[in-house]
């Protein structure tokens, strides 16, 4: 059995895990969604970057605005995977992220790769996540 490599994208079962807990945190978890963000962001698939950005978003807006330095590493894995690899990102994936920056402010410097990789896939896009 192969180790993979520190800083690969862990995939399959742990990935699941990954998923499941980030969708899992309620909108008063923020300082544990945080935790999880700072600890493994570098490890999350392009479902999970989004889906961390969009979780972060939907929480409650007394705790967000004491994050924003705790995850630039995540803005910055966000920005660099969408850039390097956007064909990973699905389209609903492109349009949560979207609307989670519209919603955080100190996340605005993702808005120009995401609208550059949202125009390149537009027509992956369903009416709903327009």
């Amino acid at each position: 059995r192969a180790n993979k490599p520190q800083g690969q994208l862990i995939g399959d079962s742990l990935e699941v895990t990954y998923q499941e807990r980030l969708t899992g945190f309620g909108p008063h978890q923020v300082s544990e969604l945080v935790e999880l963000i700072e600890a493994r962001h570098t490890q999350f698939s392009a479902l999970s970057l989004c889906t961390a950005l969009h979780r972060l978003a939907t929480g409650s807006l007394s705790s967000l605005g004491k994050v924003e330095h705790r995850c630039a590493g995540l803005i910055s894995t966000l920005e660099i995977q969408l850039r390097l690899q956007p064909d990973r990102f699905r389209a609903q994936s492109i349009a949560n992220a979207c609307w989670a920056v519209a919603k955080l402010p100190w996340a605005k410097p993702l808005l120009p790769v995401l609208l550059e990789t949202a125009a390149r896939r537009m027509q992956q896009f369903k009416g709903q996540e327009l």
